[in-house]
């Protein structure tokens, strides 16, 4: 869906309600002959990185894609809770703070304040939304994208994901970083290079 009423939706159901949505896009697309199921590819950024984690991740579904490139992805919500300057983001799509509280943490931004009453459960449930409870089930090659000077979403949570996937052994990966490149990575040296590697990689693995 579409507008304020759908975003609304999302808290709590991360990993879940986005990735549904984005699977029958998908079979919408291959139902049609828009696209071929046998060399299925997904790229994302950001969030929409965190969704090509789940996507290459979860069982039943990642074995249908065979690439991805990712860039600044999400991907274990417990270790970002720490190290990201919008932790209050988190806590509220985690479905475990109210819009209000959000809002009222957010001149608090770093100080740690909306972190404080979190409890076992609540970390468990940040741990199951995230794409690393899965990440055993990603065969897709992966292709890395980071900027080093991110505090969104900082480059730790990419490294874990590919640091994971070298330990398996089992799965193509490779990790650019970039250097005075935050969260869009968006100088035009790096932006540049981001794109002819995406291609490329798409290019050898679809």
């Amino acid at each position: 869906g579409y507008g304020e009423l759908a975003l609304n939706s999302l808290p709590g159901k991360i990993g879940d309600q986005d990735v549904r949505d984005l699977m029958l896009t998908t079979e919408h697309l291959i139902g049609t002959g828009q696209v071929d199921a046998g060399r299925l590819g997904v790229v994302g950024g950001s969030h929409g990185g965190f969704l090509s984690c789940q996507l290459t991740s979860k069982p039943g579904i990642a074995h249908r894609f065979k690439a991805t490139v990712m860039r600044n992805p999400v991907t274990n919500l417990t270790t970002m809770l720490g190290t990201t300057d919008i932790e209050d983001w988190i806590i509220y799509e985690c479905g475990l703070a109210t819009e209000e509280e959000r809002i009222r943490s957010a001149g608090g931004v770093g100080t740690g304040a909306i972190t404080m009453g979190l409890s076992d459960a609540d970390l468990h449930s940040m741990w199951s939304k995230s794409p690393m409870s899965n990440v055993k089930e990603v065969t897709a090659a992966t292709l890395m994208l980071l900027g080093k000077d991110d505090r969104r979403v900082p480059p730790s949570q990419g490294r874990e994901w590919v640091r994971a996937l070298r330990v398996q052994g089992n799965v193509e990966v490779a990790c650019y970083e970039y250097d005075d490149n935050d969260h869009p990575i968006a100088a035009a040296f790096a932006d540049a290079d981001v794109w002819v590697n995406t291609v490329v990689w798409l290019s050898s693995y679809l």
